[in-house]
């Protein structure tokens, strides 16, 4: 079979062939001449080197080992990215409770105000009225005493 038979590669590479498709296009271009292949060629050949590829049977005992005597690291129980962003967060809370009480503290404090400029007024109008009272029965007072110091006379 001609490994440039182009309905099979054209097949190949919408994913249509079957796998005796795909084994014979191997095969053609494994026994293809080298300056016949192009790049197809050069594709299947790679394939091939890469099926051939295997590790012996020492890599997996020395990965193995290299992993077993590697120090295990212990795990951190915080990162300073979490610390920094737990500060952040408390001093987020903290802000925002400070200044709902700030607020809260201003608003009593003008209530508490107002409150004491009433009773004050309330106090000195209460005061006035007893004033008022009294400066007229010192009128009468002094009415009398100034008739008194006439008869006198």
């Amino acid at each position: 079979m001609d490994w440039k038979n182009k309905k099979i590669v054209d097949k190949y590479w919408k994913a249509e062939s079957s796998l005796a498709e795909e084994q014979q296009l191997k095969e053609a271009a494994a026994n293809a001449i080298e300056s016949e292949k192009g790049k197809e060629g050069q594709y299947f050949n790679a394939l091939k080197s890469f099926s051939e590829l295997s590790l012996d049977a020492s890599f997996e005992e020395e990965l193995l080992k290299k992993i077993s005597t590697q120090q295990k690291a212990r795990p951190r129980l915080f990162s300073y990215m979490a610390i920094r962003n737990i500060a952040a967060s408390i001093l987020l809370v903290t802000g925002a409770t400070y200044s709902v009480l700030f607020v809260q503290n201003q608003q009593q404090k003008a209530i508490a105000s107002e409150l004491a400029f009433e009773e004050a007024k309330s106090a000195l109008l209460l005061m006035s009225a007893q004033l008022n009272k009294g400066t007229s029965s010192t009128y009468t007072i002094r009415k009398f005493s100034t008739t008194q110091q006439k008869l006198k006379r």
